[in-house]
């Protein structure tokens, strides 16, 4: 039995899904799990929880980079410990962490949103848009989506940075539609924009799904939504596979040869920097969510 250590970004229902999928397949190998993760993003409170996991024992470490910088050299103290180290969800320390498990590239997965929203968009109006944070993930599906914007012309009304604050996002989404009465569709970085977003243009006195709003994964509240026709579609990068299969690698690397793993893997030991799986992603809309439904019923 392998002790696996993941040390995660924050917490909330994104991470819940995600760690299913660790927990599950962990069961299934019979290996341990220890996650450790600071209530909201704090890069410093992480470095804390890798010195522990390695303090600990750990056989494995994920780590999900929230920053490239900080944890370099815990990342540097956990190789010469010889624990392996992974990432998840979010990528870094690329020359030398073994394996990445995550979704596409950030941009794009901004353009896939960009076209869910072109082709739903009505008028000429601008469209709203909600930036999370300066993390890598909110900055690329922010560039990816108003490149595509930019590509076609349209109008876009950009909101300061909540920094993962839904209170404050809620705030500022219902200034700018206060501000922008002609407006034609809203679209936000992170999973809980596009369930406020919903909120807002009720609040505002508009028809619920009047405005198409396209937003990324599936929350309870974010399903129910596609349901109603208060949200269009959301991107889905299905957490819970990226957390069953980072746990999976991490197994395998705590009980075999890296080298043997990584050659398994269909990776390079020395060469990192594309040691990456992506997983298959889904798009969700009042048409398909159903499907959704059954998948969760079935992972819970």
């Amino acid at each position: 039995m392998a002790k696996l250590a993941f040390v995660e970004k924050s917490q909330g229902e994104y991470w819940d899904r995600l760690n299913a999928g660790v927990y599950s397949t962990a069961r299934q190998r019979g290996d341990e799990v220890r996650i450790y993760a600071p209530q909201t993003v704090n890069p410093a409170a992480q470095l804390q929880y890798i010195r522990q996991a390695i303090d600990d024992g750990a056989d494995a470490l994920v780590v999900v980079a929230s920053d490239p910088n900080v944890f370099a050299q815990e990342i540097e103290r956990s190789f010469a410990a010889e624990i392996p180290v992974l990432t998840m969800d979010l990528d870094g320390y690329t020359n030398r962490r073994l394996f990445h498990f995550g979704t596409k590239p950030y941009p794009e997965l901004g353009r896939l949103a960009a076209e869910e929203m072109l082709v739903r968009l009505k008028g000429d109006g601008p469209v709203i848009v909600q930036a999370g944070s300066n993390a890598p993930g909110a900055c690329g599906k922010l560039q990816g989506f108003c490149d595509r914007l930019k590509e076609v012309g349209r109008q876009m009304v950009l909101i300061e940075p909540d920094f993962e604050n839904p209170e404050l996002a809620l705030r500022r989404v219902q200034g700018a539609l206060e501000d922008n009465p002609d407006v034609s569709g809203l679209f936000g970085v992170y999973a809980y924009h596009c369930v406020i977003q919903a909120q807002a243009v009720e609040l505002s006195g508009r028809q619920p799904g009047v405005l198409p709003i396209v937003g990324f994964d599936m929350f309870d509240e974010t399903t129910r939504r596609l349901g109603d026709g208060s949200i269009a579609a959301s991107i889905w990068i299905a957490e819970y596979n990226i957390g069953a299969a980072a746990t999976m690698a991490a197994g395998l690397f705590a009980s075999h040869p890296w080298e043997e793993v990584v050659q398994f893997l269909g990776g390079s030991f020395e060469n990192r920097q594309n040691n990456i799986r992506r997983l298959p992603i889904s798009c969700f809309t009042k048409n398909n969510v159903s499907d959704y439904v059954q998948w969760l019923e079935n992972h819970r």
